[in-house]
């Protein structure tokens, strides 16, 4: 039997049996196995039940957190940040959501036990997109302003580190493994890569590497649930630029009619992606073992954010800033089965893994 951890306090066990018998071993016995292992869920409670939403606007209800009930699809309560707020994300363990505020140059954190705003912290210029590492220990911030990267120890909530990355960031996404971390920006059409393996408490992070893609490779950096491959929507073309992580190579670009490809998000089992069709209220479907576009739905009205797919891939929760709702879309039939007022043009979307 082997278990697997995922997070920093052993939470999200998964036990393995070879062929459903365990195995015995005596003492001083030595055994290799090789077992093809899927990313354990998380043991919160709040597993796949609370989405987060951050609203950008400044008119009433924005500047804000909406929490949705996926259960019920209904706003559980909102959340005063910082002024701005856009992007979102959530640690492995489900416990913290870190929401960036770019008018204020700070990032919120909020308590998803009690959602309330347990700390804020200032960071650079115009903070936009962030991304957590996979132990829960650390996390990036792209500040959009100052063409810089600030890392954050989630231990001491403090800033440890900032990496001048080329462009304008505005877009990130780190590894599975936790040791690369790719940015994107709308400046000279490129790919800045970050080794973050142990070096974050030293403040030695460094750009290993810049790879040219489209053009406009804004907000849409993702990589795959299983880390073989990097999507880049070019927002600038109607390019999206796919790459091999663990070489730093792209691998493939392919045109499709989806224009201006924006924020995407891939199922969990990495076979496809959801990308936003730029300005419009539309997602396209593509398939990632062929790269090749398999539909595209529109849902409701009105231009849409970002997009967040449940643990178990059963639905898709769309912001939709032109109306200021969330849209819930059964990803087998494509259809909306709800719709969630939110706060003031909505953004960023996370669930709890």
């Amino acid at each position: 039997t082997a278990k697997v951890f995922d997070g920093a306090n052993g939470t999200g066990r998964c036990r393995f049996t070879a062929n459903s018998n365990p195995l015995e071993l005596t003492g001083g016995t030595a055994i290799s196995i090789t077992l093809n292992l899927a990313i354990c869920p998380s043991s919160n409670a709040l597993s796949g039940k609370r989405v987060y939403v951050a609203n950008s606007g400044p008119l009433a209800g924005g500047n804000s957190v909406s929490v949705i009930d996926t259960t019920t699809n209904t706003v559980l309560t909102t959340v005063n940040v910082g002024q701005g707020p856009e992007g979102i994300a959530i640690t492995p363990d489900g416990t913290t959501v870190l929401v960036t505020n770019k008018t204020d140059d700070t990032v919120s954190k909020i308590d998803t036990s009690t959602n309330l705003v347990t700390g804020t912290l200032n960071v650079g210029d115009g903070p936009v997109a962030i991304a957590i590492s996979p132990d829960g220990t650390k996390a990036y911030v792209t500040n959009v302003n100052e063409g810089k990267v600030s890392v954050i120890n989630l231990t001491t909530f403090s800033v440890v580190a900032t990496i001048t990355v080329v462009g304008n960031p505005d877009s990130l996404a780190i590894t599975p493994d936790g040791t690369k971390v790719f940015v994107g920006g709308d400046v000279n059409n490129s790919i800045s890569v970050i080794s973050s393996a142990t070096k974050i408490l030293t403040g030695t992070n460094t750009v290993t590497a810049t790879l040219t893609v489209g053009a406009g490779p804004i907000g849409s950096v993702r990589v795959q649930p299983n880390g073989a491959r990097l999507y880049v929507g070019n927002t600038g073309s109607n390019v999206i630029s796919v790459l091999n992580p663990a070489t730093n190579t792209v691998v493939a670009e392919f045109t499709t009619t989806v224009q201006n490809p924006g924020c995407c998000r891939f199922t969990p089992d990495s076979l496809t992606v959801f990308v936003v069709v730029g300005g419009t209220n539309t997602l396209a479907e593509i398939a990632t073992a062929t790269n090749t576009l398999t539909t595209t739905f529109p849902v409701g009205t009105g231009q849409l954010g970002d997009v967040a797919i449940t643990p178990d891939g059963a639905r898709l929760y769309v912001a939709k800033t032109g109306t200021n709702e969330v849209s819930v879309v059964n990803r087998t039939t494509r259809l909306m089965v709800a719709t969630i007022a939110v706060g003031d043009v909505p953004l960023g979307v996370a669930i709890i893994p």
